[in-house]
């Protein structure tokens, strides 16, 4: 009987280890890989004819982030990439630049969030829609999940102070006046305000699943022994 009862405690110990453990479990986001894209697909970087808004169709429906790139391909000597502000792209002023490529395929990897805007220094490439502008977002590489809030203690019980002692009866006057036998009532008490408490966040929901799952076949094994 000492055996069963001494497994039934260790099983108990064994299965709220593993249900404190399963709960405290953080949650990861899920992973993005690079994704590395070819500008204007077959058509590469070039002056298109009858169009200036094919590079702004290309990336519409497109993601970018940091990590990413952008390859530009072009025959060598007939274009370049340079990047440039946005005062710079509306207005196709190219004679200030952020950086220029002129070796094909360029490669760009996108580094930093924000909008990038790129264009080509050749003369009237840029007002004939040779130019791309994107919205870069952060990576999405996974970050832990900030660790569970502890449960705050139950606060102290409001004390209610002592009544005070009565006031002293007066004495009586030389008038005969009957001595005053009222007394100061005690002060009202104040009750401290409730503290509230933050509830833990909740775990992951399938962890929660498999410990139940586990701590009730413990459980049913622990019967099983003690009886």
């Amino acid at each position: 009987m000492v055996s069963k009862m001494n497994m039934l405690v260790l099983m108990a110990f064994l299965a709220a280890t593993i249900q404190c453990c399963g709960a405290q479990a953080p949650a990861t986001s899920p992973t993005r890989s690079p994704v590395t894209y070819t500008v204007g697909d077959g058509v590469g970087w070039n002056v298109l004819v009858n169009t200036t808004q094919a590079y702004e169709r290309w990336a519409a429906n497109k993601t970018f982030m940091v990590g990413d790139i952008l390859v530009f391909n072009f025959a060598n000597r007939t274009q370049d990439v340079a990047e440039v502000t946005k005062s710079a792209f509306d207005s196709c002023n190219t004679t200030s630049t952020i950086s220029v490529h002129t070796d094909p395929p360029v490669r760009i990897t996108l580094s930093s969030p924000g909008e990038h805007y790129y264009t080509s220094t050749y003369s009237n490439h840029c007002s004939q829609g040779q130019k791309l502008a994107i919205n870069v977002t952060s990576s999405s590489a996974a970050t832990p999940s900030p660790s569970p809030a502890a449960t705050p203690s139950s606060p102290a019980p409001a004390t209610t102070p002592p009544p005070s002692s009565p006031s002293p009866a007066t004495p009586p006057s030389s008038t005969a006046t009957p001595p005053s036998t009222s007394t100061s009532p005690p002060p009202p008490s104040t009750p401290s305000p409730a503290s509230s408490t933050t509830p833990p966040p909740a775990g992951n929901s399938a962890a929660s699943l498999s410990v139940t799952g586990l701590f009730s076949g413990i459980l049913s094994i622990a019967l099983v022994l003690l009886y």
